[in-house]
């Protein structure tokens, strides 16, 4: 494991998760390579690039508000300009309390200035009440 990448892709998280708060998809953008590939567990088909990522968000209602929203216990592993990220994505229902948590993989790809997620793998859990 490489200090230095999981600083570097904490960081990406942490402000790709920010944007994500405050529904900012252009700063969101900015973390994903244009090809990026992701299954979600809501969604029967792989969302195949930006474009239709794009199109399923103006599908779609605003997602929900989330408190204390973000990656914990990362893990990451590197090889030169890959790198491959394991994280629990945890956030707080603002409206109802429920803790909402999903493990998701992603690929990283270093393109030349920063850590984009080329591929995106996450499975969401069973709800729970915060305590």
């Amino acid at each position: 494991m490489n200090p230095d990448v999981t600083t570097l892709i904490q960081g990406e998280l942490d402000d790709m998760y920010d944007a994500f708060q405050h529904r900012d998809w252009e700063r969101f953008n900015v973390h994903l390579d244009p090809s990026v590939t992701a299954w979600e567990t809501h969604l029967p088909e792989m969302i195949d690039g930006q474009a239709e990522l794009d199109a399923l968000r103006a599908s779609r209602p605003a997602p929900a508000r989330l408190s204390d929203f973000g990656a914990s216990a990362l893990k990451v592993d590197s090889w030169g300009d890959t790198a491959l990220a394991r994280y629990l994505l945890i956030g707080i229902d603002a409206a109802t309390a429920i803790e909402r948590r999903s493990r998701v993989t992603e690929a990283f790809r270093w393109n030349g200035t920063r850590w984009v997620i080329v591929h995106r793998h996450s499975e969401r859990l069973q709800p729970v009440p915060s305590a």
